[in-house]
């Protein structure tokens, strides 16, 4: 391609400027570079960047590897910060183009999600191979620690490259614990709460009082972030240990709860009265008298007959037809 007047101009003032020497040349110079400060005159083919050249930059520019789907609009949410860049490289721009590429948010993702995101806009089959891959195992922790996350969720992690134990934290923080409805390790973490609390007569509206909170679902959201299950057991024997006299609270202080201590107790209400030993909990009157009394059972048997659901039992019915039978006898009505 031809010379520009301009180039051939400065050709031929830098070729006289070679000729002189001393200070001659050193004054010729500075007037050379006043003239001149941009040096040898450029034309528009010489500054021209193609497209591909200037993709080619920015696809190795930081080893972020972007492509030109990444510049698409339509599939990219970083498309309009990348454009940027690329314009810059297009332009010659490199110091500029590398400076605002590393302040972009897809430059601020970590290596997993960069990768990832990539894969994804390409419309690759690797990237969706290893979604399904990915989901199919966290899905399954999710389960066993009684949290869910629907699959669009559940991507969006996985998209921005966040780690599982965060992705299970934020779960089980951010969903609610529900009784008969959440699995895995809150429903076990519930039901052994329950059987507990039962067992030493503290209510389910009560127990998480009793344990410090508000609400089951604060229970089990701090057993889920690291509490011990063990602590909340003994709360609420200690709780359950208050109403007790001096000689169950020792045997509470070994370990048994207030159903193990009345087991006796309920056993003779149940056969005195009539009725299931299940039916019987710590929180029944008789229970709650004997244990107050340190009474015997046989005193408790005593007591027991005054209780109007005596009288239905079959005890009660062969008593009163054995004293009848033998007033019968005294006045010789029956041999």
């Amino acid at each position: 391609m031809a010379n520009t007047p301009e180039q051939t101009a400065y050709d031929a003032d830098l070729a006289a400027l070679d000729l002189l020497t001393g200070a001659q040349r050193m004054k010729a110079k500075e007037a050379f570079d006043v003239k001149y400060p941009a040096g040898r005159p450029v034309t528009a083919a010489d500054t021209a960047v193609t497209d591909a050249d200037a993709l080619a930059a920015l696809g190795s520019a930081g080893n972020f590897g972007i492509g030109e789907a990444l510049l698409d609009k339509k599939v990219s949410i970083y498309a309009d910060e990348l454009n940027a860049v690329f314009a810059l490289f297009k332009a010659k721009k490199t110091t500029e183009a590398l400076d605002l590429l590393n302040k972009t948010k897809f430059a601020q993702l970590d290596d997993d999600a960069r990768n990832r995101y990539i894969l994804k806009v390409q419309k690759s089959d690797v990237y969706k191979e290893r979604l399904n891959s990915w989901l199919i195992g966290i899905k399954k922790n999710l389960k066993q620690q009684g949290s869910n996350l629907t699959d669009t969720e559940l991507a969006d992690y996985y998209l921005k490259g966040i780690d599982d134990a965060t992705i299970l934290d934020n779960a089980l923080k951010g969903g609610k614990f529900e009784a008969g409805k959440t699995g895995g390790t809150q429903a076990n973490s519930y039901n052994s709460l329950l059987q507990t609390a039962t067992r030493n007569g503290v209510s389910m509206s009560l127990l998480p009082k009793v344990l410090g909170f508000d609400t089951m679902d604060e229970v089990i959201k701090d057993l889920q972030t690291g509490a011990d299950i063990n602590d909340y057991t003994q709360k609420i024997r200690n709780y359950a240990k208050t109403a007790m006299p001096d000689w169950a609270k020792k045997l509470i202080d070994q370990g048994q709860d207030v159903t193990d201590i009345v087991s006796p107790y309920r056993a003779t209400i149940a056969d005195v009265l009539d009725v299931p030993y299940t039916s019987i909990d710590v929180t029944d009157k008789h229970i709650q008298n004997a244990l107050a009394g340190n009474i015997s059972l046989s005193e408790l048997r005593k007591q027991l007959r005054k209780d109007d659901r005596w009288q239905y039992t079959d005890a009660a019915h062969s008593e009163v037809a054995n004293a009848t039978k033998q007033v019968l006898q005294d006045f010789g009505f029956m041999g």
